[in-house]
C-alpha cells in the first residue's frame, strides 16, 4: 500500500470530514472506535497522525457515468477481491471511492448494496460528489486508481488517467484503442480487459512495491 508521509494530514483530515457524509455509511467494520482516530490514520498519545496497521486500501476512480464506462467490470472485479481475501486474509480490506455525477449511478449503487448485504464482507464501495479542491487530495490518498474508460470513438484519452498519475497513483485501466498513449502497460501501470483481470491487477497493485513505483 502507499506510504507518502506528507499525505497522512491530508488523508486524516479529508477522510474525518468526508465519512459522515457517506451514503449509506460505512460498515462497521470499517469505522475506527477511537473518535481520534479516521478510517486509515490513528493518532498516537502526544504525537501526529500515523497510518494505522489495519487500514483498508483505497481504490478511486471518477466517472460522468455514461455508456463509456462499463462498471460491471468492476463489480466482477471487487467479487474476485472478496474472494482472495477470504482465502488469503493477509490481503487489506478494500474501500472504493468514485466520484462523479450522471445518470448510471443509481443502479450501479443498487448493485453494490446487494453484494454488500450478502457477498462483500470487506468490501465497500462510495459514491459521491468532492469539490474540485478535495479531488486532489483523495486521489494523494489513494492506493490505486481505476480508470473504465473506453470511448465510444476508441480515441478520446481520459484525463482522469493524467490526474493520477499527478498524484503518483499508478492506473489499472480498461484496454482501449489509444490507451496505450497514456498508460504503458506493465511500464506506468496496467492494462485489462475484463473484471476477472481487473481484480487480480487489484491485488498486484496493492501487494506489489515494483507497481507502485511504475507511477
Amino acid at each position: 500500500m502507499r506510504l507518502v508521509a506528507n499525505t497522512i494530514t491530508a488523508d486524516g483530515q479529508l477522510f474525518r470530514r468526508l465519512t459522515p457524509t457517506l451514503t449509506p455509511h460505512l460498515p462497521r467494520s470499517f469505522l475506527p472506535t477511537d473518535p481520534s482516530s479516521t478510517v486509515f490514520t490513528h493518532t498516537p498519545p502526544d504525537s501526529v497522525p500515523v497510518l494505522s496497521d489495519d487500514r483498508p486500501a483505497l481504490i478511486v476512480s471518477s466517472t460522468s457515468w455514461t455508456a463509456d464506462e462499463d462498471f460491471s467490470l468492476l463489480l466482477t472485479a471487487l467479487d474476485s477481491y472478496q474472494t482472495s481475501l477470504t482465502q488469503n486474509p493477509s490481503l487489506p480490506r478494500l474501500l472504493v471511492v468514485i466520484t462523479g455525477k450522471g445518470d448510471l449511478r443509481s443502479s450501479f449503487e443498487r448493485a453494490v448494496a446487494i453484494r454488500e448485504a450478502d457477498l462483500w464482507k470487506d468490501v465497500a464501495v462510495r459514491c459521491i460528489f468532492l469539490p474540485a479542491r478535495d479531488y486532489p487530495t483523495l486521489l494523494g490518498c489513494a492506493d490505486l486508481g481505476v480508470s473504465l474508460h473506453t470511448s465510444s470513438s476508441g480515441q478520446d484519452l481520459p484525463m482522469k488517467v493524467v490526474d493520477m498519475f499527478g498524484c503518483g497513483v499508478p492506473v489499472l485501466a480498461k484496454r482501449f484503442l489509444c490507451v496505450g498513449e497514456l498508460v504503458k502497460d506493465g511500464q506506468n501501470g496496467l492494462v485489462f480487459d475484463t473484471g476477472e483481470e481487473l481484480g487480480l491487477q487489484m491485488i498486484v497493485g496493492i501487494t506489489d512495491s515494483a507497481l507502485r513505483s511504475l507511477s
